[in-house]
């Protein structure tokens, strides 16, 4: 099954597809056109509705032999000879991308799935409303047989990959986090230089607040001090749980006993960690709090907080905006 792939093709007439405003206008245009009619200039509404509808697309879906949902695939929707690939695979629970924001993205893949029987129908969803096309088509995938150290229980294989990659998701978001707080100390300092009067207490919080966030970074990331001076050191948390997936990406063989310790050990010892970064998350906002009562700067993600005097108009505090 490893570098193998399911071409889904399907042949659509115009009348299964009719759409939204967009098309409709259009295809209007082009009636008019062919006629010799003058083309009716679109009035505010109607281009309005135009500008925020949703994109059309199809949707394949794929279905197990209980009936349950493995994998969505979304295609454009225009008429004539339609294909689409599925690589076999479930999707993935990796954080989220900018780049599968499209309508006709299907996202990210992940595990492989299991060989068996499997079905597939097709849908067109226009804004947001999905109308079924055609009725389940059935397949067989099948496994071809050409790993050198298959697994024996492709069913585990299957489960203990899933769990991998949904640790690997949760670890990954938290990380994520903890970037995002390390960004955060750094426009803390800068505002810091724009108060008229230092505050060298909250500078001290902050900076042991920054301490408290590299801790847990050095926890999910590894030791960088360690690397820089090219010694031994023991993995983050997010580099062993990656490492098994890294493993597993083009191989169906089974888990070896490192997989399963590096899962186990990241099953162990996450969920402390986590709870220190949402402390942490809690924590930030105080400091921010600080910041804004002594008329720093405002840091990303801070909103301005406007007051009006006793005579109904903006101003007299110089820690106030207006």
């Amino acid at each position: 099954m490893p570098n193998r792939k399911l071409k889904f093709s399907i042949l659509l007439f115009s009348g299964l597809l009719i759409l939204g405003s967009l098309s409709i206008f259009a295809q209007d245009k082009k009636a008019a056109f062919k006629s010799n009619k003058s083309i009716a200039y679109p009035t505010y509404e109607q281009k309005k509705a135009e500008d925020e509808e949703d994109t059309p697309y199809l949707v394949f879906t794929v279905l197990d032999e209980d009936g349950n949902v493995v994998r969505n695939l979304r295609a454009r929707a225009r008429v004539g000879l339609q294909r689409i690939v599925w690589d076999l695979k479930y999707p993935d629970f990796r954080a989220t991308s900018t780049r599968d924001a499209g309508p006709t993205s299907s996202g990210p893949s992940g595990t492989w799935v299991l060989p068996g029987n499997y079905q597939v129908f097709l849908s067109k969803n226009v804004n947001g409303t999905e109308i079924k096309l055609t009725e389940p088509v059935s397949f067989i995938v099948k496994s071809l047989g050409n790993t050198s150290l298959p697994a024996k229980d492709r069913a585990e294989l299957t489960a203990f990959l899933k769990q991998v990659r949904k640790l690997s998701a949760a670890v990954g978001a938290a990380s994520g986090s903890i970037r995002d707080l390390s960004d955060k100390v750094v426009h803390f300092k800068v505002a810091l230089k724009s108060v008229s009067l230092p505050d060298n207490k909250l500078l001290g919080e902050i900076k042991a607040f920054e301490k408290k966030v590299a801790e847990v970074q050095r926890k999910l990331s590894g030791d960088r001090t360690f690397r820089s001076i090219d010694q031994e050191t023991e993995p983050g948390l997010f580099s062993r749980i990656r490492g098994v997936i890294g493993d597993h990406r083009r191989s169906t063989s089974a888990p070896t006993q490192s997989q399963k310790d590096a899962f186990r050990i990241v099953s162990d010892e996450f969920p402390p960690i986590l709870e220190e970064v949402k402390k942490l998350v809690e924590e930030v906002k105080k400091i921010e709090k600080k910041l804004d009562e002594i008329g720093a700067p405002y840091t990303p993600g801070i909103l301005p907080v406007l007051k009006k005097n006793n005579l109904n108009s903006f101003g007299g505090d110089e820690n106030e905006i207006f």
